[in-house]
């Protein structure tokens, strides 16, 4: 019943979580952010112009890649009471899995339900020269902390202000708070 839990290389960890995070998952967010996939409140003919689902498919497309076993994905295409479409639904189920040979779990009844939505907001003026609403800026401060890695970005969160994602050497992202939220 209480399985010995192996000793990780923490050093070994952190340098794969860096791989990880530089080769694959920023320029994904870089690709992401430059689609001006707005929310249909700001975008009327969201449908037309195709951002949405632009941005869907590559969420998708960065899902799938992942190869993790038993994994169910599904696009769901929603109309309204009148016929209209609603903006698409991606949805993914992961079994839990008991051990690293991939053996399932015991059924435990529980669920983990996670929630994002891909629709950004207007992209607002006030913008630094060098920086832009639809084009992220990655700046790596190498001088004093090299593990510390921005990207800013606009409309990646739900923040209304340009802000910065952080990454540290111990894989937390973070993004600063803001007092304009949605």
């Amino acid at each position: 019943m209480n399985a010995r839990i192996p000793a990780l290389d923490s050093q070994a960890v952190g340098a794969l979580v860096d791989e990880r995070w530089r080769a694959s998952i920023l320029p994904e967010l870089q690709r992401y952010i430059g689609v001006p996939a707005k929310s249909p409140a700001f975008d009327p003919a969201w449908a037309d112009h195709g951002y949405l689902d632009a941005v869907l498919r590559q969420a998708a497309d960065w899902v799938l890649a992942q190869r993790i076993p038993g994994l169910t994905l599904e696009i769901l295409r929603l109309q309204t009471a009148d016929g209209q479409p609603r903006t698409p639904v991606l949805f993914f189920e992961i079994p839990a899995s008991g051990s690293a040979s991939g053996e399932s779990a015991p059924a435990s009844g529980e669920t983990v339900l996670m929630y994002g939505h891909l629709d950004k907001q207007p992209e607002f003026s006030g913008w630094r020269s060098d920086l832009g609403p639809w084009t992220p800026k990655v700046i790596d401060d190498t001088a004093p902390r090299p593990e510390l890695v921005r990207l800013i970005r606009r409309s990646c969160t739900s923040t209304r202000v340009p802000s910065a994602v952080r990454r540290t050497s111990h894989s937390t992202a973070s993004a600063p708070s803001s007092t304009a939220r949605r």
